[in-house]
């Protein structure tokens, strides 16, 4: 029962991490 909780933390994570890391590249690109 706890397995589509915890996919659901991993996704959420993963989308979080995703932009984050495109964040940093849009600053890096434009400064």
């Amino acid at each position: 029962m706890l397995q589509p909780t915890i996919l659901a933390v991993d996704e959420t994570l993963a989308r979080l991490a995703f932009q984050c890391v495109f964040i940093a590249c849009m600053l890096v690109i434009v400064s």
